[in-house]
């Protein structure tokens, strides 16, 4: 069967395959974008081809298994698929992009005066959290739940059949990482924790997940290294603004639709953003901006999403759902040939 063949006969509604294709031609075009510019910014074939046949493989699958009409498999894999494309290489480029806009000044006076214009002393907050092992523990583990939650609010959205919300969340968290990526060209930052102390506060017994991990990477990338920085191990080499504070919005919104998951994830991702100034060496201000971006991201994509709406019933196609709900649908019951001139007797016989 030709892979037309499949298009025609699973995607047959016009809304919903304008969303799909929609959502696979953006996908598609950034992550080619990306890697076109690693190539070119690194000149040494860095980029990394081999998740393409990965990628396209899963999303085969996604339309093979609509086409079968499993639905939830079909949710799965083209996800999964989505969203392994749009991660495989944006944490690189948006470092790269970081190495491309090295001749920009760092902006972290300008952010350490606004968060002193909020009234928010970095310092002073580090400084008494650091005071509560445990609490610091905990928010390690909330602030490392980033790389989980994606995986976990996909499930339900696939469980709930809802193509349009997961579609929304993934293009939501793309459109994201390319404003953020643009903006750290514009706008680079060496975080609180190495602009107010060199990377000398010692807390080391907090365990803190960025600390100074990325004061070498990015003393490289701006020297002109971006090879040994990324050797090096670039963590957290965006800061401006919190790429934690953008998911943690957006997995609170992909969330909101169900009864009870969403007060887990909003929980989850409350102690996030408790998290994020102190494990993610962030200034108040990094968090104010990408709450703004999250808000725009998903403003933005639930317009365009909103212009090509999937068919009413939950599903990929709406044939197979139609003769679901007539199988579950109350027998209809047969009038004999006779009844209307029984009714009609009845009738004429009452006084």
């Amino acid at each position: 069967m030709s892979l037309a063949v499949v298009f025609s006969r699973s995607l047959y509604d016009p809304g919903f395959k304008r969303l799909h294709f929609g959502t696979l031609a953006f996908v598609g075009t950034v992550t080619l974008i990306e890697v076109i510019y690693i190539d070119a910014v690194l000149a040494n074939g860095a980029a990394d081809w081999q998740y393409i046949p990965i990628c396209l493989s899963l999303l085969a699958a996604g339309l093979a298994f609509e086409a079968m009409h499993q639905r939830r498999l079909a949710l799965t894999a083209t996800a999964l698929g989505l969203l392994y494309m749009s991660l495989a290489t944006n944490g690189l480029a948006s470092s790269l992009m970081l190495f491309s806009g090295r001749s920009q000044p760092l902006i972290d006076p300008t952010l350490a005066g606004l968060d002193h214009a909020l009234g928010f002393n970095w310092r002073a907050h580090v400084e008494w959290l650091a005071q509560y092992p445990t609490a610091v523990k905990s928010l390690r583990y909330a602030y490392l739940s980033i790389f989980y939650q994606p995986f976990i609010l996909m499930y339900f959205m696939i469980m709930a059949q809802d193509a349009q919300r997961l579609y929304t969340f993934t293009n939501a968290m793309l459109l994201s990482m390319v404003i953020l990526t643009v903006m750290v060209f514009f706008f680079p930052a060496s975080g609180p924790y190495e602009h107010y102390h060199g990377g000398t506060l010692d807390l080391r017994g907090s365990h803190l997940v960025t600390a100074d991990n990325a004061t070498e990477p990015l003393a490289l990338m701006r020297n002109g290294e971006p090879e040994q920085a990324l050797k090096a191990g670039g963590v957290g080499l965006v800061y401006f603004p919190s790429f934690h504070t953008i998911c943690a919005l957006i997995f609170i919104w992909a969330a909101w639709t169900t009864r009870i998951v969403k007060w887990v994830v909003l929980a989850a991702n409350v102690l996030m953003l408790a998290a994020t100034p102190m494990h993610g060496s962030h200034y108040l201000v990094d968090m104010i901006a990408g709450a703004a971006v999250a808000a725009a991201s998903i403003w933005i994509v639930r317009r365009i999403v909103r212009s090509a709406p999937p068919s009413p019933a939950p599903s990929f196609g709406s044939r197979h759902h139609a003769s679901a709900d007539a199988r579950h649908a109350p027998p209809r019951t047969e009038a004999s040939p006779g009844a209307g001139l029984q009714q009609q007797a009845v009738v004429r016989e009452t006084p």
